[in-house]
């Protein structure tokens, strides 16, 4: 998608690429719909993983189920907001968007990708509590915690 012009300003690519506008489009389109399908199941496999290990202790339990259910709601909603971002659906992957309407683009990703990054930060911080509540020297304690927060980098 580089060669067609991504990172590149719109008026770029009309000027010194307008041939390959609509094989973009195309490919922007499907590159959101595959967005929410591939994140989501990474997370819930994360907080099935979590489950396994720290799954006795009620609280944790729940903070895993409750985060595994809005997860699914979120790709579902996702999906489900890229699909149909324009009226009707082929407008999605047309370069001039006419003859329909579309969604604004801006608050559609700051939308969903906030909700977003703020899954990753309850993911990542999830186990805490349970790490620091193992019977282990403080040190080894935060060696794990350390590990898990290389998941933030």
């Amino acid at each position: 998608m580089t060669q067609l012009g991504l990172g590149r300003h719109i008026q770029w690519v009309l000027t010194h690429k307008p041939e390959g506008l609509p094989l973009y489009a195309k490919l922007a389109y499907a590159d959101q719909l595959v967005y929410a399908p591939l994140i989501a199941p990474i997370k819930v496999s994360i907080l099935y993983l979590y489950l396994r290990i720290f799954g006795v202790k009620p609280r944790m339990r729940w903070a895993c189920i409750i985060q595994i259910v809005l997860v699914i709601i979120w790709g579902l909603v996702t999906l489900f907001l890229f699909v149909f971002q324009c009226k009707p659906v082929s407008v999605a992957w047309s370069p001039t968007r006419a003859g329909g309407e579309c969604f604004e683009y801006r608050p559609l990703f700051i939308g969903t990708n906030t909700a977003n990054v703020v899954m990753d930060f309850a993911i990542l911080v999830t186990p805490l509590p349970s790490i620091w509540g193992l019977n282990l020297a403080p040190a080894k304690k935060l060696w794990v915690s350390a590990v898990l927060g290389l998941g933030a980098w």
